[in-house]
């Protein structure tokens, strides 16, 4: 191991020439943008983006993550330079879970380590939306399958075996408008065709008064809000979207090892941080010991670029958002409730990521007074064909107002789940009567979680941070 990289990057730390930042998140939580707020600090030199990504597949090795890691700033080049840098490393909970290595991870740095959260049901949905707005660029083998097999009942058989095996006698003739032509078809199922099956999703759109499959998703994700719709084509893209089942529950755990180890750490809701940009980061900064820069608010036409192996379209798609942005955005995404996703993402919500939302936000470094004006600011949110049925049913809006306009709402009813984190006695009013008929099992999930009493670490940790000196 001594000519792995991990040795590499253990020797420019101890050395002093290597100093690491690292932030950890569950996913869809703006770690992203977190990242590149750091990255533009006048004191951080580089970003290496998810090093650990290739996690997923069994025969992972970890050094390859930390040969990103190394490569991202500046490799043998920078090595024998005798220089010094610095670099911020984001990566997701889960990767780093796996075979525990943010044990080692974390012995590559002196600073806090920063553990991101936010509302579950926003990072769900945002994750959801992606996986769905992605599939027709990917070939899922067990995709095609199911479709094939939808096909098939659709015409009247069991699956498509059956049908395929009328055909060959001829007992069943009709052209399958779905393919683009049917040689072979009994050897269509196991036969990896991305062409077959976007045919086959197109038809699936077609079946349900949609032009094609683009169009369906955009407007059952974006419009009707349809989310138990795709129940099935999500079960079965679980390799995407399943290791979001414990990324809550990772991120508890590397938060208990860094208490039991003596780890300085902090955690950050990003919802404060889009809310009150300025202040959060400044803290942030003072935290971990940098300068603070109003270009990490503002970067203006500056481009996103961060050290990462995510170069596919497909891949590319997920950060289009801050692609494209020029400052931090607030947080005016309205949340969804339970019941708009399918069953089987609403068990591991309520079960696991909805309860330590609650109990990480107790921990999260926001100053009593803030919480309260935070959820009492307003922002100003455009009214959609996606949001003007939600907003008149919450009498924020009426009838007549128009699609396009921007209507100023209170943090605490864009999200309200967020807002009872800050405080929890917001369940108790009668002003949130309405939200808790909406979102009324998902308040008291967080409100359960959060109105136990603080932890002793807790209470030390934010004593600590304040006495941060670097």
């Amino acid at each position: 191991m001594n000519n792995s990289y991990y040795q590499k990057l253990q020797n420019l730390v101890q050395e002093g020439r290597l100093q690491t930042y690292i932030i950890i998140a569950p996913p869809r939580t703006n770690s992203s943008v977190v990242e590149h707020t750091l990255g533009n600090s006048p004191d951080i030199d580089h970003e290496c983006h998810e090093p650990f990504l290739n996690a997923r597949h069994g025969n992972f090795n970890p050094d390859h993550g930390y040969r990103q890691i190394y490569e991202s700033i500046g490799g043998e080049k920078f090595e024998q330079s005798g220089e010094s840098t610095t670099v911020v490393i984001k990566e997701m909970s889960h990767w780093i879970s796996q075979n525990e290595e943010y044990k080692r991870l974390v012995e590559l740095t002196t600073r806090p380590i920063v553990l991101l959260i936010r509302n579950p049901l926003l990072a769900a949905e945002s994750r959801l939306r992606r996986v769905l707005t992605t599939i027709d660029m990917r070939h899922s083998v067990d995709l095609q399958h199911y479709l094939l097999d939808e096909l098939a009942i659709e015409k009247g058989y069991q699956n498509w075996n059956k049908l395929t095996r009328e055909m060959k006698i001829d007992a069943y003739t009709d052209r399958l408008a779905a393919l683009p032509n049917q040689e072979d078809v009994d050897q269509i199922y196991d036969a990896p065709d991305i062409a077959i099956q976007n045919h086959l999703l197109d038809q699936k759109a077609h079946n349900n008064n949609y032009v094609n499959w683009r169009e369906m998703v955009k407007k059952k994700l974006y419009t009707e809000h349809d989310y138990v719709f795709f129940d099935v084509i999500l079960q079965l893209n679980q390799r995407r979207l399943s290791f979001e089942e414990d990324e809550f529950r990772k991120l508890e755990e590397e938060k208990k090892y860094f208490e039991e180890q003596k780890y300085q750490y902090v955690i950050f809701d990003t919802t404060d941080l889009r809310a009150e940009p300025t202040k959060q980061i400044q803290e942030l900064c003072h935290i971990l010991g940098i300068q603070f820069s109003p270009e990490m608010i503002e970067w203006g036409e500056k481009s996103v670029d961060f050290h990462t192996e995510q170069t596919k379209q497909s891949e590319k798609m997920w950060y289009s958002a801050l692609y494209s942005s020029v400052c931090i955005n607030p947080p005016i995404e309205i949340s969804p409730s339970l019941n708009k996703f399918p069953a089987f993402m609403q068990e591991y919500l309520k079960s696991d990521n909805l309860p330590i939302y609650g109990e990480l936000s107790k921990s999260k470094i926001l100053k009593n007074e803030l919480r309260h004006e935070l959820n009492e600011q307003e922002f100003p949110v455009e009214v959609t064909n996606g949001n003007k049925e939600h907003f008149i049913e919450l009498g924020l809006i009426e009838n007549e107002t128009k699609i396009g306009e921007n209507i100023f709402i209170k943090l605490k009813y864009i999200d309200p789940i967020y807002a009872v984190s800050n405080e929890p006695e917001l369940i108790e009013q009668s002003e949130f009567q309405i939200y808790k008929n909406l979102y009324g099992k998902e308040m008291q999930i967080v409100y359960d979680s959060v109105s136990t009493e603080e932890s002793e670490h807790t209470q030390e940790m934010k004593i600590i941070n304040k006495e941060i000196k670097f």
